[in-house]
């Protein structure tokens, strides 16, 4: 019921009435001091008090009695409060004593009011439907709106910011505002930007400079990365933000509050704190102060956007201090807690930290409500600000931090958590591709314990004499066996996790086909998703020995590299190099060795693996040659590369040039300490000799290497 004014003045809206001072006393009760029930009572005495009031100013106190009440009840359902607002609006629209200006300024109290509730209820979709309604023709200078409308009208265009942000939260192509028929936010803030803000109105003021400052850092590259141009331009924002919060929002507010409390969002920026609006007798007329609680939510704000910026440029030290600082007046506020560990946990993993930020989303996780607490208790603080649950986006990131730990089980259950409490993260293609890659991983590492486990191949000795060799397991599919069954159902339940556990990629595949069809939808096609979910289910299809289909989900990405807009980034260049790998192998399957080994290969010269390893390796010739690490890693990757084309040249016939291969990929694996267990040049060499009949060469080198 808190509002925020864009002009200070006494006059009034009506023919000219005084202010009612009791009215106003309840109304300055819950602004000033935060105190619903006060306000409560004092709004009930006035009812009592004063009999002949006009028809508005009974309106006015209904209105507000009506948002108090809510505030005050333990027990409140915000369904019942949207059905007595629009019942409270068909009222004053039916009222033919009231004037048409007032009925649409009542109009847009009601449209804020109903999208700040399904903002606190999770529903940023229907949020930004509500609010892009009543301004978007404003906004684009379709309507002009009268003056005594544009302070609540500006509110309603911060919400509307708000919800955007939320939505881009996460995302690598930035705001989803095409989805929603919705100005672009850089549209709203130069609306903004062309109201008549009063220098007195240092809530707007700081409001307009915090929100610039996050849509900055809400534009990304086509990489996902911040641009450098609007992480400036976010800095300077920033600073006229904490220069206004210094120098005039705490003297509007009142000087003796000087601690901040408000929250950050789960990606690491800040988020400001909305109030549901009340009706006054003047409409955001009057000269009144602020609740002290709010200027501490506006400081937390920028002090959490601050800690961003830090944690931007690398100091990871400052970023938590500021994340400390922003924290220490929520003491009393134990909502909070989660949300302070949760920032903790995205300084910590984006600075590689990532058992750190684990620990610390445990802590976040310990301090969220169960989701039936979350149910009855209220989605406002007692001063009428949102206190919204920020459980999906704190299991969101649990999820990423956990499979940056490689902990794959439990990022998968923190992701399907999430994606089943949020209906924005189930919509998005990213979610499910982590839950892909989580089973994947789990199978990773089931595979591992397999290959420890079992041993490759069994000698056949005859009256004391070798006479030949049995392969326990493939030479080409070094893998563990993946078996077919009935996909559970229910995804998240018991019986699913335990399904998971033993047999992750069926599961993975439903997912992944899920994810490609959602990435590929027009409004929010999304790249980089599309090609890793084709990738990653070629995995798993070969796995499953689909070969057919793995071949031809491969062209499917192999046909994108000559669609590429511009210079190939190093990332695109080892997708597609994956992909060839993973072609070569389906076609050597398919028993088209020879067109395996053109694709792998090409004029078979020895020359012509080493584009095909760089782009593989991800790194560049040059950082090879200047940094070990990335030299080892081209190293292993070439050895990788000449064993697979080894093994395809066998299978071709050409079993000299694969001797060759296996022989240079084993010096290769040698010279960087591979261990012959799990040496792919020592297998691909076995196969050649195999293949070629040379039974005791092979087992020479299989009990050489024992």
């Amino acid at each position: 019921m808190t509002t925020r004014r864009m002009r200070r003045t006494r006059e009034v809206t009506t023919s000219g009435e005084e202010e009612d001072s009791s009215s106003s006393s309840g109304y300055d009760l819950y602004r000033i001091q935060g105190n619903t029930n006060a306000a409560w009572n004092a709004f009930r005495k006035n009812t009592k008090e004063e009999q002949e009031e006009d028809e508005r100013n009974k309106t006015i106190l209904a209105y507000n009695l009506l948002l108090l009440g809510y505030l005050n009840d333990s027990q409140h359902k915000s369904d019942t409060l949207l059905k007595r607002l629009d019942e409270m609006e068909r009222s004053v629209l039916q009222n033919e004593s009231i004037s048409e200006a007032i009925k649409k300024q009542y109009h847009y109290f009601g449209v804020y009011n109903r999208a700040l509730v399904h903002f606190a209820s999770g529903d940023t979709e229907q949020t930004i439907r509500i609010a892009n309604d009543a301004v978007k023709a404003i906004i684009q200078s379709k309507v002009q709106p009268e003056d005594n409308n544009i302070p609540i009208l500006t509110q309603i265009a911060f919400l509307l910011l708000e919800a955007l942000l939320a939505t881009a939260m996460g995302r690598h192509y930035g705001f989803q505002h095409e989805m929603y028929d919705c100005p672009h936010p850089d549209k709203i803030l130069e609306w903004l930007d062309t109201l008549d803000i009063d220098e007195q109105d240092a809530p707007i003021k700081f409001m307009l400079t915090l929100y610039k400052g996050r849509v900055d850092l809400a534009h990304l590259d086509e990489s996902g990365k911040h641009m450098d141009n609007k992480v400036r331009s976010a800095r300077k924002e920033l600073k006229t933000a904490m220069e206004v919060y210094q120098h005039k929002l705490r003297q509007c507010f009142g000087a003796d509050t000087a601690s901040v409390v408000s929250s950050a969002n789960s990606e690491g920026n800040s988020s400001t704190h909305f109030h549901l609006s009340s009706s006054s007798g003047h409409d955001y007329q009057q000269h009144q102060r602020p609740s002290s609680t709010v200027l501490q939510k506006y400081g937390q704000s920028a002090l959490n956007l601050k800690a961003h910026l830090e944690q931007l440029k690398g100091n990871t030290k400052k970023s938590l201090i500021l994340c400390s600082e922003a924290q220490a007046s929520t003491k009393e506020d134990g909502s909070y807690d989660a949300i302070h560990e949760n920032n903790h946990a995205v300084v910590y993993g984006t600075s590689g930290k990532c058992h750190l930020a684990l620990h610390a989303m445990s802590k976040a996780l310990r301090a969220t409500k169960d989701p039936k607490d979350i149910a009855a208790s209220s989605m406002f603080h007692n001063d009428g600000t949102v206190r919204r649950d920020n459980t999906p986006e704190i299991l969101h990131n649990t999820a990423i931090c956990a499979l940056q730990a490689k902990n794959y089980l439990s990022a998968y259950e923190c992701m399907v958590a999430c994606i089943t409490r949020s209906s924005h993260f189930r919509s998005r293609p990213r979610c499910w591709l982590r839950m892909a890659e989580a089973c994947i991983g789990i199978f990773s590492e089931l595979n591992e314990q397999h290959q420890r486990n079992d041993l490759s191949f069994t000698s056949v000795v005859e009256q004391g004499e070798p006479t030949g060799i049995i392969m326990e397991k493939s030479m080409l599919h070094n893998t563990m066996e993946v078996k077919s069954e009935e996909l559970v159902a229910s995804i998240g339940s018991a019986a699913d996790v335990e399904q998971v556990k033993r047999n992750p990629l069926l599961r993975a595949r439903s997912i992944l086909e899920i994810t490609i069809v959602w990435s590929q939808r027009k409004s929010t096609t999304d790249r980089d998703v599309l090609i890793a979910a084709q990738l990653s289910l070629v995995y798993v299809l070969l796995a499953f020995k689909d070969y057919s289909e793995a071949l031809e989900l491969t062209s499917k990405v192999l046909a994108e590299e000559n669609r590429e807009p511009g210079p190939v980034s190093l990332y695109r260049k080892r997708q597609f190099a994956t992909a060839r790998m993973y072609a070569g192998e389906a076609l050597l399957n398919l028993s088209r060795a020879k067109d395996s080994v053109n694709l792998l290969a090409g004029d078979a010269k020895d020359e012509s693996f080493g584009p095909l390893a760089v782009d593989l390796a991800g790194v560049t010739a040059d950082q090879a040659a200047t940094n070990e690490k990335a030299k080892a890693q081209l190293a292993k990757v070439e050895a990788m590369v000449r064993s697979s084309c080894s093994a395809a040249y066998a299978a071709s016939g050409d079993m000299e040039t694969a001797k060759q291969l296996a022989n240079s990929a084993a010096a290769l694996e040698d010279a960087h300490g591979v261990k012959h267990n799990q040496s792919d040049a020592r297998n691909a060499l076995i196969y050649a000799l195999l293949r070629e009949g040379q039974q005791f060469a092979a087992l020479n080198v299989l009990t050489t290497f024992r």
